[in-house]
């Protein structure tokens, strides 16, 4: 059961009591749920000014999010309340950059995130520059503590494990391609079972590079660590093209 949303202003924030099906085999609250968590703030926060994605949609526009940044400290457990809350934090010609925090009942901070975010013309595909929104465009907000930007990432060096995967229908969003957590998840997936079962995850960079579609074929690609460490990098990829749909950087750190 989710509690009110703040009121309008620039910056949003609702609260949200974990469920029994978003928590994890671990018991606690899923590293895709907290994605789809922080990007409904960034919709719900979007369409009460006046730009979320159906009310761009006359004018042929949508987001497309390009870049995301997730740094976790705890998790919350089933029934445990997370309070997600949300600002724009700045603009830069075709990206707009979201911040941010989830806090739990006690004000405790569980975790951060930066996002970039493109908008995009729907019947080119191509991107625009902000000033499109003319007066729509939000005053962005400054915030002490926030993370750092979501920076650019660098190709694989090489690939030590491959998984892959077939996109199902149910994978594809509103937009018509597949829904950016999808990725998230081939890329966990594609992970050694001892880093899920034992590990915390506690920093993900990601970059989304292009698009799969309904009845696509993916690889999800991993370059491990080769001096012990817990930082793994990923690459998604369209079979049998070869071409880079996303890339990615993992942080672990073993259970106690």
């Amino acid at each position: 059961m989710a509690a009110d949303a703040s009121p309008p202003g620039p910056v949003w924030s609702r609260s949200h009591r974990v469920r029994a099906y978003e928590i994890d085999a671990q018991g606690r609250l899923s590293v895709l749920t907290v994605c789809n968590l922080i990007q409904d703030a960034a919709a719900e926060h979007a369409h009460q000014l006046g730009i979320s994605g159906p009310q761009l949609q006359p004018r042929h526009l949508t987001w497309v999010l390009a870049r995301l940044l997730v740094d976790l400290r705890a998790y919350p457990a089933w029934q445990e309340v997370v309070a997600v809350t949300t600002w724009p934090s700045e603009h830069q010609r075709v990206l707009a950059f979201r911040h941010f925090d989830l806090h739990d009942a006690t004000a405790r901070l569980l975790g951060q995130g930066a996002s970039a975010w493109t908008l995009m013309d729907t019947r080119t595909g191509r991107p625009q520059r902000l000033e499109a929104l003319g007066a729509l465009l939000p005053m962005p907000a400054q915030r002490a503590g926030a993370l750092r930007q979501p920076r650019k990432l660098a190709p694989l060096a090489r690939v030590d494990l491959q998984r892959e995967f077939r996109v199902r229908y149910r994978d594809v969003d509103l937009n018509g391609h597949v829904n950016n957590v999808c990725h998230l998840e081939w890329i966990l997936e594609s992970l050694p079972p001892a880093i899920l079962h034992n590990g915390r995850l506690c920093r993900l960079e990601v970059n989304f590079l292009a698009e799969a579609f309904a009845g696509d074929r993916v690889t999800a690609d991993v370059e491990t660590p080769g001096d012990g460490a817990l930082t793994f990098g990923h690459c998604v990829r369209q079979v049998p093209a070869g071409s880079e749909l996303t890339r990615a950087v993992s942080h672990w750190r073993m259970n106690p």
